[in-house]
C-alpha cells in the first residue's frame, strides 16, 4: 500500500485509479481531507472528553469515509475502530483508537499537502507519471 513519494498508509495512485485517473478530483478530494481531517480529530478529541458517545461515533464514521476515499487503510481502520469503541461506549478502547488515528492521520498530512504543490494531483496526471495509476 505504498506508491513513490507517499509514506505507508495512503495510496493515491490507487485513490486515483477509483476516480478513472481524474487528478481533479482527487485533487479536490484532498483538499477537502486537509481542511476535514483536523478539524474532524479536534471534534473526536472533544466529544471523547465529553463522553458525548453518539456524536463521537458519527465523527469517527465521517472521518473512516474520508480516509478510505483517500486509500488510508490503517487510519481507516483506525477510524472504524474508534466508531466501532464509541458505539459500545468504551473509553478505553475509544482512547486508544483516537490515540492512533491522530497518530496515522497526522503522517498523512504532508503527503497530501505535498500531493496539492505544482506538479501534483492539481495537474492532469500524465501516463507513466507520479500519480499515475500503475498497469
Amino acid at each position: 500500500d505504498t506508491t513513490a513519494g507517499t509514506p505507508t498508509g495512503i495510496d493515491l495512485a490507487k485513490a486515483l485509479a477509483m476516480m478513472d485517473g481524474k487528478a481533479r478530483y482527487l485533487a479536490r478530494m484532498v483538499k477537502g481531507g486537509l481542511d476535514a481531517l483536523p478539524r474532524g480529530l479536534a471534534e473526536a478529541q472533544h466529544h471523547l472528553a465529553a463522553s458525548d458517545w453518539g456524536a463521537l461515533e458519527h465523527t469517527a464514521h465521517t472521518l473512516k469515509g474520508s480516509l478510505a476515499a483517500l486509500v488510508a487503510k490503517p487510519a481507516a481502520g483506525s477510524a472504524r475502530a474508534l466508531e466501532e469503541a464509541a458505539r459500545r461506549n468504551e473509553r478505553t478502547a475509544a482512547t486508544t483508537a483516537l490515540v492512533a488515528l491522530e497518530t496515522q492521520t497526522r503522517a498523512l498530512l504532508p503527503a497530501l499537502e505535498e500531493a496539492l504543490r505544482p506538479g501534483g494531483l492539481a495537474c492532469e496526471s500524465q501516463p507513466g507519471g507520479p500519480t499515475a495509476p500503475e498497469g
